[in-house]
């Protein structure tokens, strides 16, 4: 009968260094040997060899480490490397230290199928972030089965990053009011969505130049199988891509971030691999012609993160505007190049590759992203747009609940809830409408915006305390 062993390795981490300026990634990996000459580990109840422990048949033992880091992390980046046959299973869990509640909590990690090469002897665990916190302290737990065939464990490398240095949510917000790029297109397609370009959110620059293949025929629908995000603000979203182009770059060796565009629960788009609108990505291992936009969280289990309406929004209008570019039918088939067959035209990445992305709970909302892509092509519902927007406390950004709306020309009225955000929908494209903004606790204000057709036109307010002399609008 197999047993499962337990790897336990306690990683203590020291706070030290400082916080980076601003739009840079600190990031480092380290890689911890398994092999007898790494004087970091101690083994028992298992063979260290040369070239790392192995795993034999129904092998038991456990391991463990001390490190120090030279920086407090927002996030960390797990890979194992070794050899892996397909009879051996095992677990791995990290904890936190220092922090606040729930810090001290084990966190499962599952595989980044995205990123691994199990026949390469390359396990990656994708992200856990520490959003509102810096990490002071990990400690990992490995629970391996060894099955009939021979494994090794030859490193495990732990890439430490702080993004945290970047843009603030105002920042942020007067960013999407910025109208977006909307370069080489027909005169009668859609308009690309406003959302947070590379050098808005802070990108590192590509190792190398991109690469491109003309015509995108395809759009591929991913998750990032990041751990830790759950509803964020703007500042964690855009230190959540920060972070998934350092772990791309960094521990899996990549050009640059490999999605072409990715998308926050909070529906928030920010522009992805650096080049332009079809460069080529490096999303699902074929990637020629095919646009990837990956949904930031875990849409599987263990995590079971549920797509908000925010974010599958967001999925249409960004769908829609390349298919109104490019031609494509959003229930139509097309040879998809590098993959060598005929795909679905808006397809999962589990339709291309042996994996769970983009998740039990985002995939089927394709047939729905499909339906709504179809329908904005097809012009119903055309002529309008959405008005939406943060309503901010001006001194410190906190959002504001119990804002009253309201929208002229019109009657309507919107209360903010605990996120301070409005929206006004299907309002006439190229009209004019102002918000008047009302609260016991903050000075009225208003401002105006034109509605773009098809797309959330963003309309933020920034409101003073009556002890203020002046509302500020941004």
């Amino acid at each position: 009968m197999r047993r499962w062993s337990a790897i336990l390795c306690g990683v203590i981490l020291l706070l030290a260094g400082v916080v980076p300026s601003f739009g840079q990634v600190r990031s480092e990996v380290v890689e911890l040997s398994f092999a007898s000459s790494g004087a970091e580990l101690v083994v028992s109840g298992a063979r260290r060899g040369d070239s790392g422990v192995d795993l034999l048949e129904r092998t038991s033992g456990s391991l463990s480490a001390v490190h120090s880091a030279p920086f407090p992390f927002s996030a960390v980046a797990v890979v194992v490397r070794g050899k892996f046959p397909a009879d051996l299973d095992f677990g791995l869990q990290v904890r936190f230290a220092g922090l606040e509640a729930g810090g001290g909590e084990w966190v499962r990690l599952a595989l980044d199928e995205d990123g691994s090469r199990r026949e390469a002897g390359l396990l990656a665990y994708g992200l856990v972030l520490l959003p509102g916190a810096l990490g002071r302290g990990i400690e990992c737990r490995m629970d391996f089965r060894a099955g009939a065939t021979a494994g090794l464990l030859a490193s495990l490398s732990l890439q430490f990053i702080d993004a945290t240095s970047g843009p603030s949510d105002g920042e942020l917000l007067l960013a999407l009011e910025t109208p977006a790029k909307n370069t080489g297109l027909a005169v009668t397609a859609l308009p690309k969505p406003q959302l947070i370009s590379r050098g808005e959110w802070g990108a590192q620059a590509p190792k190398n130049s991109p690469s491109y293949c003309d015509p995108t025929t395809h759009v591929g629908l991913h998750h990032s199988a990041s751990i830790g995000l759950g509803d964020s603000t703007q500042e964690e979203c855009a230190s959540h891509v920060r972070s998934i182009q350092s772990y791309h770059m960094n521990s899996l060796g990549w050009n640059d971030v490999g999605y072409n565009y990715l998308v926050c629960s909070n529906g928030m788009i920010f522009e992805g691999r650096g080049g332009g609108d079809n460069v080529r990505g490096a999303h699902d291992g074929y990637n020629c012609d095919s646009m990837g936009v990956v949904s930031m969280g875990y849409h599987h289990a263990p995590y079971d993160e549920e797509p908000t309406s925010a974010l599958l929004n967001s999925l249409v209008d960004l769908f829609a505007w390349k298919a109104s570019q490019n031609g494509i039918d959003p229930f139509g088939q097309d040879v998809y190049r590098n993959f060598s067959a005929v795909m679905d035209n808006i397809y999962g990445h589990r339709n291309v590759k042996e994996t769970a992305c983009p998740g039990d709970l985002l995939y089927p909302w394709l047939g729905w992203i499909r339906d709504q892509v179809d329908q904005k092509l097809g012009g119903v519902g055309g002529g309008t747009g959405n008005l939406v927007g943060l309503i901010l406390d001006a001194q410190d950004e906190s959002r504001i609940s119990g804002a009253l709306c309201s929208l002229s020309p019109g009657s309507e009225t919107y209360l903010t809830g605990s996120d301070g955000l409005y929206r006004f929908s299907d309002l006439e494209a190229g009209q004019t409408y102002t918000v008047t903004v009302t609260h016991a606790d903050y000075q009225s204000d208003s401002k105006s915006k034109a509605i773009t057709e098809g797309i959330d036109n963003w309309n933020s307010l920034w409101l003073d305390r009556h002890a203020t002399a002046t509302a500020s609008i941004r």
